[in-house]
């Protein structure tokens, strides 16, 4: 996140306040941990194939790798949330913060798809009309009606995107909240609120529903998986 802030060295904007973001080393190192958990939760399902037991032993952690998720989630509702507050009564406001989330998570997230794209006649990728929503960051709820497309066969895997998705369609919403709002206290109360709200839900779901279908819709989507965006926030 200390590339949200300025260096001053933009002319064109010599005239406007400048806002420079705090950059928490600490967190750093949760991220870290955060992505270490995500890899062991991804790596679980090949722990039967080890001989080592101590390899054996850190993999079997994977069963709560999981809630590596959760900490990145928390962690970009504190930092994006500080961002929108910081700078809600800037000019721009809004072109200026898509604009830097764009440049961010664009390049890298479509440039997979570009990359897949030309392999396709080397690995004989086999793509569906569902694979369109990964373009307009829908594959969550693409996900759930269609779960094949968790794969481009015979060689990628693609399930993991459904966090991005979640993460986005939030980034969409939530700048808008906080430029309604702005009062802090307002701000903390609604997260409670909705906190509250999203827990509420998921047991509804859990007693209306199949529970596949239950499950996916928890796992997945923004109205059941919020919460750990907004106790960032």
């Amino acid at each position: 996140m200390a590339t949200e802030g300025s260096d001053g060295s933009d002319n064109t904007l010599v005239n406007q306040p400048r806002v420079q973001h705090a950059h928490y080393q600490a967190l750093d190192g949760i991220r870290g941990l955060a992505i270490l958990l995500v890899f062991i939760n991804h790596a679980h399902e090949n722990v039967d194939r080890l001989r080592s037991s101590l390899a054996g032993s850190l993999l079997a952690l994977g069963s709560v790798g999981w809630v590596g998720v959760d900490l990145f989630f928390v962690l970009s509702g504190f930092l994006i949330t500080g961002i929108l507050i910081e700078t809600v009564n800037l000019p721009r406001y809004f072109r200026n913060f898509y604009i830097r989330r764009s440049l961010r998570i664009f390049p890298l997230f479509y440039g997979v798809f570009v990359i897949l794209a030309l392999l396709t006649p080397v690995l004989h990728l086999e793509w569906h009309r569902g694979h369109i929503a990964y373009l307009f960051y829908c594959q969550n709820i693409a996900m759930t009606v269609d779960p094949s497309i968790v794969h481009v066969e015979p060689a990628v895997f693609l399930g993991h995107f459904w966090s991005l998705a979640v993460e986005e369609q939030y980034y969409m919403l939530w700048p808008l909240v906080i430029w309604i709002l702005r009062d802090q206290r307002k701000i903390m109360r609604l997260c409670l609120v909705l906190i509250f709200s999203t827990i509420l839900l998921r047991c509804l779901l859990i007693g209306l529903l199949p529970s596949k279908l239950a499950l996916d819709l928890i796992y997945k989507e923004l109205p059941t998986r919020c919460d750990g965006l907004l106790l960032g926030s």
